[in-house]
């Protein structure tokens, strides 16, 4: 299994490109079956019907294009629900469909308020969202909880960033492309959510009254790009990007090194034979056995063979796993 399979389909080879090879799921962040609304105290949990679509995405024109120009019925609801869009002209420009501007929620109601939920996301379907099979950059890498722990969650973040350039770079492109002029382009230039009618005709020109045709143009264009010919578009930030990715991607071949120290983690539950505790991620707590945790003491600067040793004789195997996941859920860090 390949990681990249769970991406919308125009994604995948562009990150196949970029990438040496494939990537595990995560498989502990099921959208299907949201392990967040399952969460017991002091776990954060999410309200069901929000889940962690308490985010507005905004979305490219191509990605739009998608749902207008494949007229299968499993992207019905999405293009219902893009056709609402177009008609209330909010947002709406040829660059995409924007988010309406808000105010930044705390952290503590992410997942939880209604009012906050996703205008994309339906009730109906296994992963509660209307546009699921072309979604952005965000919804497509963002997870709650990583097989690797922060190495995991470095990836999705650097990988997040590599397609949100592309994005940006093709949507400008697919203007160029599509013969938008200069005095659309000028148009747009500081536009706001809510367009009058004057300004929005001067921003669609000819393409007024057939806004769907155009994205479904859009998507059309990228779609027949080559990963060669999408990464020449997004330039050097482009590059940049794709630098940082490989970085990321390299880091989750990386083995816990020879001298550790124990890194600052929270306590958050005492059990009997056990602690609850957060280290890399407050979505993401791990019951640990306490001789586990009073265990990370022996790691002062010594080198990793010598603790090991120390702990085999009090009784606790640090096997080469076990060392990798202490490092990767930010138990143990390098000096």
């Amino acid at each position: 299994m390949d990681a990249v399979d769970s991406l919308p389909a125009l994604y995948r080879p562009w990150v196949r490109a970029a990438l040496e090879g494939p990537i595990a799921p995560e498989t502990r962040s099921d959208c299907g079956a949201c392990p967040m609304v399952a969460s017991e105290p002091p776990a954060i949990s999410f309200h069901p019907k929000v889940r962690c679509c308490s985010f507005h995405p905004e979305l490219p024109n191509f990605l739009v294009g998608a749902f207008f120009r494949n007229l299968s019925p499993a992207m019905l609801r999405g293009r219902s629900l893009l056709e609402a869009r177009l008609l209330a002209r909010k947002g709406v420009t040829p660059l995409g469909i924007a988010r309406p501007p808000q105010k930044a929620a705390p952290a503590e109601e992410f997942g939880q308020r209604l009012d906050r939920r996703c205008p994309y996301y339906v009730d109906e379907g296994r992963f509660g969202c209307g546009i699921w099979a072309a979604r952005e950059a965000t919804c497509a890498t963002w997870h709650c909880k990583h097989q690797r722990g922060r190495p995991g969650r470095v990836f999705w973040e650097a990988l997040r960033k590599f397609l949100q350039v592309h994005d940006r770079a093709l949507a400008r492109w697919c203007l160029l492309e599509l013969g938008v002029d200069a005095e659309q382009l000028a148009a747009l230039e500081d536009v706001g959510f809510e367009v009058d009618p004057k300004r929005y005709e001067a921003i669609w020109g000819e393409h007024r009254f057939a806004e769907h045709r155009f994205f479904a143009a859009c998507h059309e264009r990228v779609a027949a790009l080559s990963p060669a010919e999408v990464f020449a578009i997004a330039g050097p930030e482009g590059r940049m990007h794709a630098l940082l990715l490989k970085r990321a991607e390299d880091a989750l071949g990386v083995a816990p090194g020879d001298e550790l120290l124990p890194a600052t983690i929270t306590l958050l539950k005492v059990q009997p034979e056990s602690y609850v505790v957060q280290s890399y991620s407050p979505y993401d707590l791990l019951e640990m056995p306490k001789e586990l945790i009073d265990v990370l003491a022996l790691f002062d600067g010594r080198g990793t063979e010598d603790v090991v040793r120390d702990a085999e004789v009090r009784g606790i195997s640090l096997d080469a796993e076990t060392l990798q996941r202490l490092v990767d859920f930010g138990f143990l860090s390098a000096p």
